[in-house]
């Protein structure tokens, strides 16, 4: 009533999969353990109508989970473990990456359509599972111009999405919103919005500066010095390595 497979390799959307697969089914009550590394997935190959890739590198990523269920998604529904995610470098659309800052660079990138793309510097994504729900302990993406950061989790059961990402500007920004984007929904369907109690906040600032010094002090509160640094990258890497084991 064991089935074990190890080692398990197979080539998989261009890239590699290896690991171990252990499928315990000699109770009422299955249980699998997924222990799996993916390596050099291109993400370009994922490509939109347009045609053109709103992102592109090469992705390493892990997975170790323990579940009930006799097929994958029931696995998934209930699991335990990690996931971790890693981009090394690579590209993505330079309206994707400034929309996280909400400013008026990015407004007019995204109504332009404009398809120029930036570099990515590294990005990590790790989770923690518990009973199918993946919780974000570090989500990091190290653009050119922004170094994005967010939390939340994904339902594997309902595949439903609960996220928010902040955009910090590494260099000036004008008329810039400091609220987070959400990203809500689901996998198939995601629903992306900013988060309105931020945008409020920082508008009812501007007022209250415009009615005690000046207008020109009002249009300060939504200026960005643009003042964040480039992330270590070496030291993400490691720390996704680390727990991943």
């Amino acid at each position: 009533g064991v089935l074990v497979v190890s080692p398990l390799s197979a080539d998989v959307l261009g890239g590699k999969l290896a690991g171990h697969v252990k499928f315990d089914a000699r109770t009422d009550k299955a249980i699998s353990d997924l222990d799996l590394k993916i390596t050099d997935v291109r993400l370009g190959q994922f490509v939109r109508k347009d045609g053109s890739p709103p992102l592109d590198g090469s992705l390493q990523a892990r997975l170790s989970l323990r579940g009930p269920g006799r097929s994958l998604h029931e696995v998934a529904a209930g699991a335990d473990g990690t996931v971790t995610a890693v981009l090394t470098h690579g590209t993505i659309r330079s309206s994707l990456a400034e929309s996280t800052g909400i400013d008026l660079r990015a407004l007019g990138l995204l109504l332009a359509k404009n398809k120029q793309e930036t570099g990515i510097r590294c990005a990590v994504a790790s989770f923690q599972s518990h009973d199918g729900t993946l919780l974000a302990r570090k989500l990091v993406m190290d653009t050119d111009p922004v170094l994005i950061t967010g939390e939340g989790k994904l339902k594997l059961d309902s595949e439903s999405l609960d996220f928010a990402l902040r955009g910090h500007p590494k260099s000036v920004r004008l008329f810039r919103v400091r609220a987070p984007i959400l990203v809500r929904g689901t996998l198939v369907h995601p629903a992306v919005s900013i988060e309105a109690r931020h945008a409020v906040g920082q508008t009812a600032q501007a007022l209250a500066l415009g009615v005690v010094l000046t207008p020109l002090a009002a249009a300060l509160a939504f200026v960005d010095p643009g003042l964040a640094k480039d992330a270590d990258c070496a030291s993400l890497h490691e720390q996704a390595i680390t727990s991943a084991r």
